[in-house]
């Protein structure tokens, strides 16, 4: 369950930086 909630967080971490870089 933490494994998934910590891949969960570094996914959205990613899209977010994706999105500031557009």
């Amino acid at each position: 369950m933490t494994k998934l909630s910590s891949y969960s967080t570094e996914t959205m971490v990613i899209c977010l930086i994706y999105s500031m870089k557009k």
